[in-house]
C-alpha cells in the first residue's frame, strides 16, 4: 500500500546529546545540531568511533581533497594525541559508482577509437563536429568548431598529423569520449576495465595521501568487497518496510520513513525536492523516476543495464547505490551507531541525509551518527575550483610546483576547519611559506638550547626577564588548550604559538643585546620549544631537520665537535671583523668576497651566518639552507625582473607620448583631409576646397591649443637634455634585450 507523502519540515530535527562518554571540555560544530557548537561526549568511555568519508576514484584527486583530507586528519590527531580519546577510524573507498563506469569506458573507447583514426578522415572530421553540437558541459563551442575547421584546412595534406592535432583541441578527447560512448558503451562487456581504472585512481589516491602527511585509517573498504553486505542490508531494509523494488532495482520510500516517525534530510532539510540535487545523488546513469513512487524517493540497488559492472541479487543483476555503501560498510565495522562521521560540506543532501535515513530505517534506530562533521569548501583564486574556470589544480600538481606538505598543511591550520576556506596561488603560496620560514628560522635559532649536550655550567637562577617569559608562556599554553577546545580552533592556536616564538625571539633579542648576567636560561628556553614543536607536531606538522618529529635525526648541534664549533668561530669573527672594517672605507671586491662566504662556501657545511641576528651563527641542514638560499636568489631575481618589466611598461607608454608632442603645432593639421591652413596651422578649408565648417572650428581650436601646450613641455624638456627620447628609447631596448634573454 502507497503510503501518502508528509511535507518535508524545513527545521532540523532536535538534536539528542549522548551521555555516559569522558567529556575532556571540547565543543564542536556538529552539523546536526542546526551548526551549533555543542559538548562532544563519546558514546562510551574514552573510546571514539568514526567514519570518514572516502573518495570516489574516477579521477586524480585535486587541491579539493587535500583540504578535505588534511583537516580531518588534523581533527583527528587532536582527538587522539591531545585529547587522548582513543579514536577508531574506517574509511570507505567508492570503486563502483556512475563517475567510474562512465569515466572507464569511455577512456576505452576512446583509446580504441584513436587507434582506429589515426587520420583525419571525413568520419572523423564530422565525428567531432558532432560530438561538440552535443556535448553537454557550457563551452566555447563556435570558436573550438573554428579550431578544428582551421586544422582541416591547414594540415589538408598530412592527414595524420591532422588528426594528432584535431585529438589537442582543447576538450576535443572529452567530446568524441561521450559521443562514443553514447553509441558504443553498451557493447563494453569486460568488467576488469572498471577494476583497473579505479585501482589506478586508488593507489594515486592513497599516495598522495602519505605525501601530504595523512595518517592512513584504522580499517579500508572497499564497496566491490562489500556487495554481499550491501545486499543483505537493503533485504532488511525491504523486511522493515521502507524500501520496494521496481523493475530490478530497489528504491527508498520517504514517505513511508517519514509516516513512521522518522526525520528525513536530518542535515538538510529545506533541499528535499530539490530536482536538481536529488539528480545528482541518483548519479548519471539512474533510470529515472519513472521507477519511483516519489521523486524523492533514491536507489539502494541499481539495475545493471549493459556496459555497466553487475553483481547476482534477489532482484536481478544489480549493482549498489551511492548512498548505500557507506551505511552497509560502517555498519559492518563500527555496528549500529557511531560518534562521529564526516566528509565535505558538499555531500549534506542528498549523500550524507541519505546515508542516515537508510542506516535508521535499517536499525531502526533515532540517532545512527551523534556528530556530523563537515569540512569547508576549497576555492581557487575567490571562486569555486573548475576546468572551465581554469584553477582547477590537482594534489599532485601543487606538491610538484615545488610546495611541500609541510607548507599546505601549515596553510590549512590558519583556516577554520568547517568554514570556506579561498586559496590565492599568489599571495596564498606566499604566506605559506613565510610561516614555515619563521618557524624553521626559531628552531634554528633555539637548536642549541635544546640539545641534550648543552652547556649548563652558568647562572640558572631566574631574573623577572626569565619569570616573565614563563607566566606568558603559562597564559599562552591555557590559551592554546581553550582555543583546541573551542571547536578545534586551529587559527587561533596557531597563531598564540607565533606568539610564544615571539616572546622567545624577544627575550634571546634582550639577552644578546644586553649584559645580562648568566645569559640565556637555555632549560627554560628549551621547555618552550619543545612545547611548541609538540603542539606543532599534534597537528600533523613536524621539523625532524631540528629532532622533532617522526624520523627525526639527532640535533644538527649534536654531531658538531667542539673543535669544528670552534673553527667556525674563528671564521665567523673574522669575517665580522673584515666587514666593521670596511664600513670606513669600503672594498667592493672583499665585501663580495665575505658575502660569498656566508651563502656560498658555509652553507656548504651546514652553517649559517646571520649579520643581524641573536646569535651569530647556526647549524643547520646544508641541502635545506642552500635550498633557502636559492629561493631568496629566485625570488629576488624576479623582484628586479618584475621592475624592468614595470619600467618597460612605462616607457612604451612614454615614447609614443612624446613622440606625438614633438610635432609642431603649425603640422598638426597638415593631412589631406585639409586644403588650406592660417599662421598659427588651424585650418581654414578642408580637403576638397570648401570653408571649413564654424560648428568643427572650435574643435580643432581646442585640440590645436592641447597640443601646443604639449609641444612647449617638449621643448621645456629638450633644453634640459636634447637627447632624452634617444636615451629614453635606448633604455627601452636594453630592457626588452635583458628581459628576452632572462625569459
Amino acid at each position: 500500500m502507497e503510503v501518502p507523502a508528509k511535507k518535508p519540515s524545513k527545521e532540523q530535527p532536535p538534536w539528542t546529546a549522548p551521555t555516559g562518554g569522558d567529556d575532556k571540555g571540547l565543543k564542536v560544530l556538529n552539523s546536526l545540531a542546526s551548526k551549533s557548537k555543542v559538548a562532544f561526549i563519546p558514546a562510551s568511555g574514552n573510546r571514539v568511533t568514526w567514519y570518514i568519508c572516502g573518495p570516489t576514484v574516477y579521477d586524480s584527486s585535486h587541491f579539493g581533497h587535500a583540504r578535505n583530507y588534511v583537516t580531518f586528519d588534523v581533527v583527528r590527531r587532536i582527538l587522539s594525541d591531545y585529547f587522548n580519546y582513543d579514536v577508531f577510524s574506517v574509511m570507505n573507498i567508492t570503486d563502483v559508482d556512475d563517475k567510474i563506469i562512465l569515466r572507464a569506458r569511455r577512456n576505452y573507447l576512446l583509446q580504441h577509437y584513436e587507434q582506429a583514426h589515426t587520420t583525419l578522415t571525413p568520419e572523423v572530421f564530422q565525428d567531432t563536429i558532432t560530438a561538440y553540437k552535443n556535448y553537454k558541459e557550457k563551452l566555447a563551442i563556435p570558436e573550438l568548431l573554428a579550431q578544428v575547421e582551421a586544422v582541416k584546412k591547414e594540415f589538408e595534406g598530412s592527414p595524420q598529423l591532422a588528426a594528432t592535432k584535431l585529438y589537442d583541441i582543447g576538450p576535443t578527447r572529452d567530446v568524441l569520449a561521450e559521443l562514443v560512448d553514447s553509441r558504443q558503451g553498451h557493447e563494453v562487456t569486460d568488467e576488469s576495465i572498471f577494476r583497473k581504472h579505479a585501482a589506478k585512481y586508488e593507489n594515486e589516491f592513497l599516495e598522495d595521501m602519505k605525501n601530504l602527511g595523512v595518517r592512513m585509517p584504522d580499517v579500508m573498504t572497499r564497496v566491490t568487497e562489500y556487495v554481499p553486505e550491501v545486499i543483505a542490508f537493503v533485504q532488511k531494509i525491504i523486511a522493515n518496510e521502507f524500501a520496494y523494488e521496481s523493475n530490478g532495482s530497489v528504491y527508498f520510500n520517504t514517505a513511508a520513513f517519514s509516516a513512521a516517525g522518522y526525520h528525513y534530510a536530518k542535515l538538510q532539510p529545506w533541499s528535499v525536492g530539490n530536482a536538481a540535487l536529488m539528480s545528482e545523488g541518483e548519479g548519471s546513469l539512474s533510470s529515472g523516476a519513472s521507477e519511483k513512487r516519489s521523486a524523492n524517493d533514491f536507489a539502494l540497488w541499481k539495475k545493471s543495464k549493459p556496459g555497466e559492472p553487475q553483481w547476482e541479487s534477489p532482484w536481478g543483476k544489480g549493482r549498489p547505490g551511492w548512498h548505500i555503501e557507506c551505511s552497509a560498510m560502517a555498519g559492518d565495522i563500527l555496528g549500529t551507531s557511531m560518534d562521529i562521521h564526516s566528509g565535505g560540506s558538499d555531500l549534506r543532501f542528498p549523500h550524507h541525509d541519505n546515508e542516515i535515513a537508510q542506516s535508521e530505517a535499517c536499525f531502526m534506530c533515532k540517532q545512527w551518527v551523534n556528530y556530523f562533521l563537515h569540512s569547508g569548501h576549497l576555492h581557487i583564486d575567490g571562486l569555486k575550483m573548475s576546468k572551465s574556470k581554469k584553477n582547477f589544480v590537482t594534489i599532485r600538481q601543487v606538491l610538484e610546483s615545488g610546495v611541500t606538505a609541510r607548507q599546505i598543511r601549515l596553510y590549512f591550520l590558519t583556516q577554520s576547519w568547517c568554514d570556506v576556506m579561498d586559496f590565492d596561488r599568489q599571495t596564498g603560496l606566499v604566506e605559506l611559506k613565510n610561516k614555515e620560514k619563521s618557524l624553521l628560522r626559531f628552531f634554528e635559532e633555539t637548536n642549541q638550547f635544546t640539545n641534550p649536550s648543552v652547556n649548563l655550567e652558568g647562572v640558572q637562577s631566574w631574573t623577572d626577564k626569565e619569570k616573565q617569559l614563563h607566566s606568558s608562556f603559562m597564559d599562552k599554553q591555557a590559551a592554546v588548550h581553550s582555543a583546541l577546545q573551542d571547536n578545534f580552533n586551529t587559527p587561533e592556536a596557531v597563531g598564540v604559538l607565533f606568539k610564544i616564538t615571539s616572546d622567545v625571539n624577544a627575550y634571546l633579542d634582550f639577552v644578546s643585546k644586553t649584559s645580562h648576567a648568566g645569559g640565556v636560561r637555555a632549560l627554560l628556553v628549551a621547555k618552550i620549544v619543545r612545547y611548541v614543536a609538540r603542539i606543532f607536531g599534534i597537528f600533523g606538522v613536524e621539523f625532524p631537520e631540528f629532532g622533532f618529529g617522526a624520523g627525526a635525526a639527532a640535533p644538527a648541534v649534536s654531531a658538531a665537535s667542539s673543535d669544528r664549533d670552534a673553527l667556525v668561530d674563528v671564521v665567523v669573527n673574522l669575517r665580522k671583523q673584515v666587514r666593521e672594517a670596511m664600513k670606513g672605507k669600503p672594498n667592493p671586491e672583499i665585501l663580495a668576497l665575505m658575502d660569498q662566504l656566508r651563502d656560498e662556501i658555509m652553507p656548504e657545511f651546514g652553517v649559517r651566518i646571520t649579520d643581524e641576528g641573536k646569535v651569530p651563527w647556526t647549524p643547520v641542514s646544508a641541502s635545506a639552507l642552500k635550498a633557502e638560499i636559492a629561493e631568496n636568489k629566485r625570488i629576488a631575481a624576479q623582484k628586479i625582473r618584475e621592475k624592468k618589466q614595470k619600467r618597460l611598461e612605462q616607457l612604451n607608454r612614454d615614447i609614443p607620448g612624446w613622440e606625438a608632442k614633438a610635432m609642431p603645432p603649425q603640422e598638426l593639421f597638415h593631412t589631406p583631409e585639409f586644403s588650406a591652413w592660417n599662421e598659427q596651422g588651424l585650418p581654414t578649408h578642408l580637403g576638397d576646397g570648401s570653408e571649413l565648417p564654424a560648428s568643427k572650428k572650435k574643435a580643432l581650436e581646442k585640440k590645436l591649443s592641447t597640443h601646443t601646450a604639449n609641444y612647449k613641455k617638449y621643448l621645456t624638456q629638450l633644453e634640459k637634455d636634447a637627447e632624452f627620447l634617444n636615451k629614453l628609447k635606448e633604455e627601452a631596448a636594453t630592457l626588452t634585450a635583458e628581459l628576452q634573454a632572462n625569459k
